[in-house]
């Protein structure tokens, strides 16, 4: 009986594939095939289709979406050119070697191909070797560009998924440092909110000797003090009037309040203006902006030293235009618009 453990076994084939151009010039492709190994490599084959199908179809969803989208436009087409960056430094090339060293080198491949096919009907003295040779090539020549397309798509989809995570990364550290800036900001904001509400209610319940005001008032009560000294002491009668504009109101309050005990003078106003007509037309008329006019008789010596002294404190223009029948001692301050402090100014 033969030994038949040294007899070589005929390898199983998966299939024959043959091509032939009929005499109308067309190809005919025909397929013979073992079932169980094309069943096995149908298996295999499905599933890598699947997941790469699934990526392809999801990067050409996102990129409908992106390019029909105004909005989503100009980062559609900035994700991909940096994907596309990405993608040719990871690989040590630029867009141009790229191009030559993949596209072209793949068209070269297949044009070899086809020379080859050609040179081959040619020797066997086909009739139109290199329309067969282009024919029969065709297929692979197909199957060659949607190789090398699918293998680029999803190279640049990948990259893709790296830029998005990449920004992502970038974007949760940049969040992180502006809350953690954000909250010592805040935090400082806070104290520093804490301490001026403790300064403002101590400058309420007493007055600090070096606030502004504090030198303002006091040369303000000073000036009015030697002016009751320059008219000859208390004994004497003086009277001073005030008027002011409403947004100035406050502040002529403030110096006709501080100059009554210290002048002791007969003080008036300011009166509020929008109640009668004839004090409006008295505030109004003759009103300098930024400056107190200061009316009192040309020869009032007295009147001429306050002129002076509270020169230093706010800002005054001298005026001898004052009311019929006014007492010896008389002084008419009409504020304008806009009188402040000199300390204000400066």
């Amino acid at each position: 009986m033969p030994d038949m453990s040294d007899t070589p076994k005929k390898p199983k084939s998966a299939g024959r594939v043959s091509f032939r151009v009929t005499n109308e010039n067309k190809l005919e492709v025909t397929v013979t095939k073992n079932t169980a190994m094309f069943k096995r490599i149908l298996k295999v084959s499905k599933a890598l289709i699947y997941p790469l199908a699934g990526i392809g179809l999801g990067a050409l969803l996102f990129s409908v979406i992106s390019v029909l989208s105004h909005s989503m436009r100009p980062h559609f087409f900035n994700l991909f050119v940096r994907s596309w960056d990405a993608m040719v430094r990871a690989t040590g090339t630029t867009t141009l070697g790229f191009i030559v060293w993949t596209l072209a080198l793949s068209a070269v491949g297949w044009a070899a191909t086809v020379a080859g096919r050609w040179l081959e009907l040619k020797r066997e003295n086909t009739v139109n070797p290199f329309r067969k040779a282009l024919f029969s090539s065709l297929w692979p020549g197909v199957f060659l560009a949607g190789g090398v397309f699918g293998l680029v798509l999803c190279a640049v989809v990948v990259f893709m998924f790296i830029t998005i995570f990449d920004d992502h990364q970038i974007l949760v550290k940049a969040n992180s440092e502006f809350r953690q800036n954000t909250g010592n900001s805040i935090s400082d904001l806070n104290k520093r909110i804490k301490d001026l509400e403790s300064s403002v209610e101590k400058k309420k319940q007493s007055v600090d000797t070096s606030d502004a005001v504090f030198g303002n008032l006091n040369s303000l009560m000073y000036a009015f003090a030697s002016y009751r000294h320059a008219i000859g002491g208390v004994d004497s009668h003086c009277q001073i009037k005030i008027t002011a504009p409403k947004e100035n109101q406050l502040f002529a309050s403030s110096i006709a309040q501080f100059s009554v005990p210290v002048s002791n003078c007969n003080t008036f106003g300011p009166l509020d203006s929008s109640m009668n007509p004839d004090v409006e037309k008295e505030t109004m008329q003759g009103m300098v902006p930024d400056v107190i006019v200061f009316h009192a008789a040309r020869d009032d010596k007295a009147a001429n030293e306050l002129f002076a002294r509270l020169s230093n404190v706010v800002r005054l223009k001298r005026s001898y235009d004052i009311p019929a029948n006014s007492p010896e001692h008389f002084i008419w301050m009409q504020f304008g618009t806009r009188v402040k402090w000199n300390t204000q100014l400066q």
